[in-house]
């Protein structure tokens, strides 16, 4: 293994996966698929600032359905429906389910800074994100493996992969990615914990 994650064993169920994807497939709570947000971070931020100004230090990039370098499909799930409200002692704000449909990929990156400040998605709580979870929930796809700094990462469902994502750039970020999709959908689930 790297050094660059850990992984955590039967995170969730294979029951527990299933459901999930059921949920965001029958759009609970009117949760619906769309392309996900992609932000470019124009300066740098820091943990004490405003949604809105979080907004404006970073600038939304147009993405559409035959956009060659990224085409990733996701759902949120609502806040109060999170699978998990912490992860290592840590709380957790925001979780997405990430659909990868046949010919989806993802490009290794860094997550935008605007991600990984907790003011983002809940005001006022003034926090970087400590690490970016990853829980593959099914394996019934061809490709769409995970990288993660050049390395193909084994996955398996139900357990967590976990690697340094921080909000504060001083601190480690690992760049990560998905294969394309060459045969059915991928789906896992995505959160940061903040600390």
């Amino acid at each position: 293994m790297s050094n660059s994650y850990i992984t955590v064993p039967n995170a969730l169920s294979p029951e527990q996966c299933a459901e999930i994807i059921a949920n965001a497939e029958a759009g609970v709570n009117h949760l619906q698929f769309q392309f996900d947000i992609l932000k470019a971070d124009t300066q740098e931020q820091h943990r004490e600032m405003s949604k809105e100004e979080l907004d404006f230090r970073s600038v939304e990039k147009s993405v559409s359905e035959t956009s060659p370098k990224r085409k990733i499909m996701q759902a949120h799930q609502p806040l109060e429906h999170q699978t998990f409200s912490e992860w290592a002692g840590l709380p957790v704000y925001r979780s997405k389910v990430m659909k990868y449909s046949t010919g989806g990929f993802c490009t290794e990156h860094c997550d935008g800074q605007w991600q990984t400040i907790s003011n983002y998605w809940v005001p006022n709580t003034n926090l970087y994100a400590k690490h970016l979870i990853i829980i593959p929930l099914n394996d019934d796809y061809v490709g769409g493996e995970l990288s993660i700094e050049g390395e193909v990462v084994e996955q398996s469902v139900g357990t967590a992969i976990q690697m340094p994502q921080s909000g504060d750039l001083t601190e480690p970020r690992v760049k990560h990615g998905v294969n394309y999709v060459a045969e059915g959908v991928r789906y896992a689930l995505v959160m940061a914990n903040f600390g």
